[in-house]
């Protein structure tokens, strides 16, 4: 799952639905759901993503400490919480 922006979608959505409408009208009457689905998944699928996902895993990984465990060789990679929630709030524009 991904979040969209639901105010810039929903003048598209309508716009979707006037270009689509014979299509929509034909499953509708039909009673065709695998129209209906495809034809709004295949809307859902092309709508961009609300943040830049890449940018967010950027600023995690920029974010991360070394942790030493029991001082021994191994070392855990570790973001704080208040990195990572920042980072996914400001959706990787930094």
């Amino acid at each position: 799952m991904r979040l969209i922006d639901a105010n810039v979608e929903n003048e598209r959505l309508l716009d979707f639905i006037t270009q689509k409408d014979s299509e929509i009208q034909y499953a509708l009457e039909h009673k065709d759901r695998t129209i209906l689905e495809e034809t709004f998944l295949n809307y859902f699928n092309e709508q961009k993503t609300a943040y830049d996902v890449d940018k967010v895993v950027e600023q995690l990984r920029e974010s991360k400490e070394i942790y030493p465990i029991c001082g021994g060789a191994l070392h855990v990679y570790a973001v704080r919480i208040d990195k990572a929630i920042n980072a996914v709030k400001e959706g990787g524009i930094k």
